[in-house]
């Protein structure tokens, strides 16, 4: 953080000294903490729904050849969101245009404000007529797509993601130690410790917060 100056001042002497600007490496993992549950929460009190999947069809040159009406719905909230034009092709879909047209297809889920996760994916076409065309989707995210984005918000460590992803999958404890090759009393230590990251008290509740996001 920069010191302000006192612009009368002939010393400029600043109004605050930049000593101690610097937040201590103790409050690091607080910060963190809080930023991926700020982006955890942005799609709650959801307000409007669309539910059908978009297809919109982009040139090699990342130029709009045809759209259907929800792709068009969804290109009126991305610019919304991102505050741009009607010409303006929003970030989220040059991105993936433009790994797809390096990769063959691609994909990003998108957390927007009163609107539920977003799933854009696209896919290079294989055309004669018109080479590099690209398909982009736009799809309302299912449990898969944001499982990750969830997991990483709660802060869970890699085995504890593996005994919630067998959770979610309806696993007993007898058979997660038997995956997994851990006792039962293992589990049990994990299972502690993934319901105080996820502020939750019991398996049934864990899956309805997991799964809750998407149904939103």
């Amino acid at each position: 953080m920069l010191g302000i100056y006192h612009t009368a001042s002939v010393q400029r002497r600043a109004f605050f000294s930049t000593r101690g600007t610097r937040p201590p490496r103790s409050t690091a993992p607080v910060i963190g903490n809080a930023l991926r549950q700020f982006r955890l929460a942005l799609p709650n009190g959801t307000t409007q729904r669309i539910q059908d999947t978009g297809i919109l069809i982009m040139s090699r040159t990342l130029g709009i050849v045809s759209h259907n009406q929800t792709a068009r719905k969804w290109l009126t909230v991305l610019r919304q969101w991102e505050k741009t034009d009607s010409e303006t092709l929003p970030r989220p879909i040059r991105a993936v245009c433009t790994n797809a047209l390096e990769n063959s297809t691609a994909k990003v889920l998108i957390t927007i404000p009163d609107h539920p996760y977003l799933l854009l994916k696209s896919s290079l076409l294989k055309s004669t007529a018109e080479p590099g065309q690209i398909a982009v989707s736009f799809e309302p995210a299912a449990p898969p797509d944001t499982m990750p984005l969830l997991i990483d918000a709660c802060g869970l460590t890699e085995r504890e993601t593996d005994i919630t992803d067998r959770i979610i999958r309806g696993l007993s404890t007898k058979m997660i130690t038997e995956d997994l090759h851990i006792s039962a009393y293992t589990v049990q230590d994990h299972l502690k410790s993934i319901f105080a990251k996820t502020v939750t008290g019991s398996r049934r509740e864990l899956m309805w917060k997991m799964l809750s996001y998407v149904l939103e």
